[in-house]
């Protein structure tokens, strides 16, 4: 399967990356956030926290700074779409895709 001009996807199934050990996601966590991580609901807080120290966050941080926006400014949305974006292909056969939207803020923070 080809993906959609600018789709990105990360797949992280395997047991253990080899970079999991020497970068571990726990030491790597964005602590100006650790605050969210037992909130009762899933906000963006919690979610950045949760995924701020792996590829994901990596990847958005760059996605920040190349956008010149924050975290807030591509998560919060997400979370208003209660985190279920998806996208079906023109191909019957294949099931939507799952995954998360991210747009470029017209006026980031």
């Amino acid at each position: 399967m080809q993906l959609p001009d600018n789709w990105v996807v990360f797949f992280l199934r395997a047991p253990l990356p080899p970079f999991a050990g020497v970068f571990p996601d726990i030491l790597n966590r964005d602590a100006a956030y650790e605050f969210a991580r037992n909130h009762p609901t899933l906000t963006w807080e919690k979610v950045w926290w949760r995924m701020s120290g792996g590829l994901y966050g990596l990847f958005l941080r760059a996605l920040c700074e190349a956008w010149l926006c924050t975290i807030e400014d591509l998560l919060a949305p997400l979370e208003q779409r209660h985190w279920s974006d998806s996208l079906a292909f023109d191909d019957e056969a294949l099931d939507p895709v799952w995954g998360y939207l991210l747009q470029r803020p017209d006026n980031p923070s």
